[in-house]
């Protein structure tokens, strides 16, 4: 084949490709050129996940009517004058391609009336063609509605996610940029239902509190710095709130939403030593600098930023973040502990010091003990025990002959290869993982449900609300009765049987955690997910005491899973002792 230059309308379809990848970002540059208008409200509508139906109206500066044609070619905006001002972005669009591209791959019409203008204008725009324009009698502001997208792109249609789905990403955008942009009113609904509202009173925390709730809005703390020139603000949880990853941390530099790592991991390493292993933080990081040291003309999406001095500004949020919790004490210091000698008198009577330096006479048994080096006894897994003295089991499980318990943690069992050593909690979590899961042979009280003797309500905010709407089918299934009780609160009335005797807010706040950390795994691996939280929550725990016949019954059923060697985390459910690594261990070998 020939070279050979391009039609326009296939030009025109490339360029989309690369703007507008699904219906959130569409959605993003329409919400973006409102904000950039000046808008005070900004209500955006969904249908069929933004497929069928984007309509996003604002009361921003508006466009002139001569102008509106304009506004569809590609690369035109009245953000840049010229390449001049690429070095000092001030805008969240500049680029010139978002309607273009929108009106490439649908039916646009769009409505708006400038400001200095008496009436407004109506265009109809058809996958890159204009149909029509006539004058319109509008209120100041543009409202701009999307049908039909990827009409004339069927492939892109068929790599998107289900409504549903799809319309919570445009939730999660929605609620980044109210975060972002507290002054704005912003609404947002999904097939006519309003899935968040905020009221553009200009504070952060009451926004908060609509996206994440009000346990999160009460506990997340302030931070606020200014170093190199660089200015951090915003919120970070307290030690005692934390994530099992780093996608509870949104950064904002100069209002616009970023992915960067960098700055991710400053607010991760300003939490160092305070988290548990494994554990992330809520951050909220609101970064302004001066634009001539960012890059934002990195990719068409403007999610990514190059700057110039990107030491500092890990340096900047770093401090920021280690200063705010360093002000955090959940409980106040106590004085340091006055520690004093203890003695043996003449009588043979143990005594301490008083404050006052007289003696106290402590009532102390006397043991006397054989501490001779010939006593010790050795213990296999300390660090002179040899590697091979405790092996994992591999294979199919033996048969096993209880023995005992150990710290009500452990089952001692024998095997005709030596000794074993169960944790029972992992045992019983992979019981039950696998009981639930096998729908031939399940037992039905595993997936029956228990009635709260008092429902609980639970305010979840927005983002965690969509969710649950999204999969409340399968929360039903799992044994959960949730229902919607106004905005953002749910109310709980029956819980799975299994975990009839746990506490629901601790159960239900799990649940929700690995929603939202899963959000994109397809149906029924998310369900996995889900049982083996609800399995973690309802196995026996460790310190909880076990009779024989309950130490023989788990292990019956832990020899009858298909995986009986590990968790459903991956952690393993026993360790053997073999009969030469204990007899080497008493010098017989």
């Amino acid at each position: 084949m020939a070279i050979q230059p391009l039609s326009a309308a296939t030009v025109a379809r490339i360029a989309a490709g690369e703007v507008i990848e699904r219906p959130v970002d569409a959605v993003r540059e329409l919400v973006e050129n409102s904000l950039d208008a000046h808008a005070r409200h900004v209500d955006v509508a969904l249908k069929g996940g933004g497929l069928e139906l984007i309509r996003v109206v604002d009361d921003g500066d508006g466009i002139p009517a001569d102008e509106l044609q304009l506004a569809f070619q590609r690369h035109a905006t009245s953000k840049l004058a010229d390449s001049g001002g690429l070095d000092r972005i001030q805008t969240l669009g500049f680029r010139g391609e978002a309607l273009f591209s929108i009106g490439a791959v649908s039916h646009v019409t769009v409505e708006s009336r400038h400001r200095q203008d008496v009436t407004g204008s109506r265009l109809r725009f058809a996958c890159g063609q204009v149909e029509d324009q006539a004058p319109a009698g509008a209120v100041q502001g543009t409202t701009l509605q999307v049908e039909q997208l990827f009409v004339n792109a069927p492939v892109r249609q068929r790599f998107l996610k289900s409504a549903t789905a799809e319309a919570g990403r445009v939730s999660r955008m929605m609620q980044r940029y109210a975060l972002a942009w507290p002054g704005v009113a912003f609404a947002y609904s999904h097939n006519d239902r309003v899935l968040m509202r905020t009221h553009g009173r200009g504070d952060v925390r009451e926004v908060l509190l609509e996206v994440h709730g009000r346990e999160l809005a009460r506990q997340a703390l302030s931070l606020e710095g200014m170093r190199h020139d660089i200015k951090v603000a915003g919120f970070v949880s307290p030690p005692t709130l934390h994530y099992p990853n780093r996608g509870h941390i949104d950064v904002f530099v100069n209002g616009r939403w970023i992915q960067d790592r960098s700055v991710t991991q400053a607010v991760v390493q300003g939490c160092h030593g305070r988290l548990p292993g494994g554990r992330f933080p809520f951050g909220l990081i609101f970064i302004e600098m001066d634009p001539v040291l960012l890059d934002v003309n990195v990719h068409p999406r403007k999610a990514e930023v190059r700057c110039l001095r990107d030491r500092a500004l890990f340096a900047a949020v770093l401090h920021a973040v280690e200063d705010s919790l360093a002000a955090y004490q959940q409980v106040p210091e106590a004085a340091p502990l006055a520690v004093t000698p203890v003695h043996e008198d003449a009588e043979g009577q143990w005594r301490g010091a008083t404050s006052d330096g007289e003696g106290l006479a402590l009532d102390l048994p006397r043991v006397d003990l054989d501490l001779r080096p010939h006593g010790r006894l050795p213990v296999i897994g300390k660090d002179d025990a040899q590697p091979d003295r405790m092996e994992p089991v591999v294979g199919d499980l033996p048969p096993l002959h209880v023995i005992g318990q150990v710290g009500q943690m452990y089952i001692v069992a024998e095997t005709s290869a030596g000794m074993v050593l169960v944790d029972q909690h992992a045992a019983h979590e992979r019981v039950l993982y696998e009981a639930w899961l096998d729908r031939e042979r399940v037992d039905e009280h595993l997936r029956s449900r228990q009635a709260l003797l008092v429902p609980e309500t639970l305010e979840i905010g927005t983002e965690i609300a969509g969710l649950i709407d999204t999969h409340l089918g399968l929360l039903s299934a799992l044994g959960f009765d949730i229902a919607a009780f106004g905005g953002s609160t749910y109310v709980v009335r029956a819980m799975p049987a299994l975990l009839a005797d746990r506490a629901p807010r601790a159960v239900l706040r799990e649940v929700l955690d690995c929603l939202a950390d899963n959000r994109d795994l397809v149906h029924e691996e998310l369900e996995r997910r889900l049982v083996r939280v609800i399995c973690k929550r309802s196995a026996i725990k460790a310190g909880q005491p076990l009779g024989f016949d309950e130490m023989e019954s788990l292990l019956t059923q832990l020899g009858n899973c298909e995986n009986p060697l590990t968790c459903p985390h991956g952690r393993p459910t026993i360790v053997q002792f073999s009969s030469k690594a204990l007899a080497k261990a008493f010098g017989r070998s």
